[in-house]
């Protein structure tokens, strides 16, 4: 018993003058032995290492504290020291980090609440057109579809109601189908551009003096950040410019031509939920 107290001291001794070492093969084996017959576990490609300056069996094996009372023994050449460890290390972490950052996220469904603030000419070539100020809000969602890891389409809807002016009021259930591409990845948010096209086949317009329906196209383009809060959801938002057009408008006898076109900047903000 004392002279395998004594045999494990000397080993302490050894691993007190230990040195750092990095894995560089898939799985580097613990072993019992100094004669590498007898593995009893593994450590995993790219972890860092605590081992004993003096080799062992010829020069192949390092002693290696497995627990607080068990000594262990790993191949030299499973291992990599000094500035070579830590050269490879760098360029490991830089990898594996870049290699996250550029990993497709899988397809998801984005929540939107959205809002608009820009100017609508609005009137008839009877009574002359008149640009007013016009803001609107309305939620939404998307579905995105990843085409690959930087570039992705989505469709979905959106409900609006309007502003523009005085008593003039609109309303619409807006489809929509665009592309996403992420333009730069940074630790905490992802920047992407962000441009749809969009319709709707029945926009209302309310006035003091007539209700009528008709048919809303649109086109929007700017930014997108995303900011990840879990590993399954996203806060996003969404910055850029929108125009839409009315046409074929329902109108009550008397009145010509009335056609709005809207134009401002838009802003989302909402939730992806990855899945």
């Amino acid at each position: 018993m004392g002279r395998l107290a004594l045999i494990f001291l000397l080993f302490s001794f050894s691993l007190l003058a230990a040195q750092n070492g990095l894995v560089v093969v898939d799985k580097a084996v613990i072993y019992a032995d100094v004669h590498m017959k007898h593995p009893i576990g593994y450590i995993s490609k790219w972890k860092s290492v605590r081992v004993g300056n003096i080799a062992r069996n010829g020069g192949t094996v390092l002693p290696i504290a497995v627990s607080k009372n068990k000594i262990g023994y790993i191949s030299v050449y499973d291992l990599s020291f000094g500035r070579d460890a830590k050269s490879i290390q760098s360029t490991y972490d830089r990898f594996n980090e870049d290699a996250i950052r550029k990993k497709p996220k899988k397809d998801h469904f984005h929540i939107i609440s959205n809002g608009f603030l820009g100017t609508a000419e609005i009137g008839d070539e009877n009574f002359g057109t008149n640009t007013v100020d016009t803001y609107f809000f309305g939620f939404g969602f998307e579905k995105i579809n990843f085409y690959s890891a930087n570039l992705s389409w989505y469709w979905g809807l959106n409900y609006e109601v309007s502003q523009a002016g005085d008593g003039v009021e609109l309303s619409n259930t807006m489809f929509r189908i665009g592309g996403k591409y992420k333009l730069f990845r940074y630790k905490d948010f992802t920047i992407a551009a962000n441009a749809n096209v969009g319709g709707s086949p029945y926009t209302a317009i309310e006035t003091e003096y007539f209700r009528a329906n008709g048919i809303n196209f649109s086109t929007s383009g700017g930014l997108e950040v995303y900011v990840p809060l879990t590993s399954t959801m996203d806060f996003t938002v969404f910055g850029g410019y929108e125009i839409q057009k009315i046409i074929g408008l329902d109108l009550p006898a008397g009145l010509g031509e009335f056609n709005p076109f809207i134009l401002g900047f838009k802003t989302n903000i909402g939730l992806a939920f990855y899945y």
